[in-house]
């Protein structure tokens, strides 16, 4: 979920239109996909370390999936937007000298 106006905007602007955001229900690192994205998308993750990760969210184009990192120093690291089904997958990384606090997947 979306935790303050600022997040939502900040994703807005990245995507060039407003995205529903997968409800979140954690703020830790990324242990695996929310059960509420998984059960939303089918998405699941193809990689992850502490700065960066790809996941992957099964379904048909042209709707589109966005996963967004929320950094330390409160840096926001928007992913790649593929649609969904494409197995390349949506990937983010931290800037360098931060590491992944929290994420959102956005699928509009």
């Amino acid at each position: 979920m979306i935790k303050s106006v600022a997040r939502a905007a900040a994703v807005i602007g990245v995507m060039g239109s407003a995205m529903a955001a997968v409800p979140a229900t954690a703020a830790a690192a990324p242990e695996s996909v929310r059960p509420t994205a998984s059960a939303a998308a089918g998405c699941s993750w193809m990689s992850r370390t502490t700065t960066s990760a790809r996941v992957f969210c099964d379904g048909n184009g042209p709707t589109r999936y966005q996963l967004v990192l929320y950094c330390t120093q409160s840096r926001l690291a928007p992913g790649t937007s593929p649609w969904l089904g494409d197995r390349r997958g949506s990937y983010a990384k931290c800037p360098s000298g931060t590491t992944i606090v929290d994420y959102d997947i956005f699928i509009g």
